[in-house]
């Protein structure tokens, strides 16, 4: 996973309040430290997010854990890791499908070796997100998943939709999730 992204999830845990952050970091240190010890743009390995991540739901619960993820979204976005594909969905109009429909080129940005995304367009205001070939690390985490889950309805409210809703559903033998996301 690009450490990046990686550095971006760490900075965001006082937006939690200091007692929580202080527990996530005291829960994740090792990881935290092999994460701030890296350089923005290696590569490192996709446990440490998942051990972050789980020390993130473990202190704060997974619906404001779903709302970090959300918000660290945002944050990459603005960066240099996302921001240019953002850049590229203003130039031709920023909605929530067009935003899908370069999400395969921007994950493959953010993560290596976890599976390759297809989105279809399913209704007006949805997408089904499926991720092949996923990694056992994140099928078996169930705070990851929601994360990511999570992190699709951040990009609808990066290109404009308001109200999103996201799901998941690991096919486990087929190493396959499927992310519905839906919107207003």
């Amino acid at each position: 996973m690009r450490a990046s992204h990686l550095l971006s999830n760490v900075g965001a845990l006082g937006s939690l309040g200091a007692q929580a952050a202080a527990q996530i970091r005291e829960q994740a240190a090792t990881p935290i430290a092999e994460i701030e010890r890296s350089i923005r743009t290696a590569w490192l390995p996709l446990q440490l997010d998942i051990e972050l991540t789980d020390a993130i739901e473990a202190a704060v619960g997974r619906e404001r854990m779903r709302e970090l993820a959300r918000e660290a979204i945002a944050v990459s976005a603005e960066g240099p890791l996302l921001g240019p594909f953002v850049r590229a969905l203003h130039a031709v109009g920023l909605s929530p499908h067009a935003a899908f429909r370069v999400a395969p080129k921007a994950w493959k940005g953010v993560y290596r070796y976890c599976g390759e995304l297809e989105v279809e367009r399913t209704g007006e205001r949805e997408v089904t997100i499926t991720q092949r070939e996923a990694p056992a690390e994140i099928l078996e985490s169930d705070s990851y998943a929601h994360g990511i889950a999570a992190a699709f309805e951040g990009v609808v409210l990066i290109a404009g939709g308001r109200e999103p809703r996201a799901s998941m559903e690991r096919v486990a033998v087929h190493r396959r999730i499927r992310y519905s996301c839906g919107w207003r």
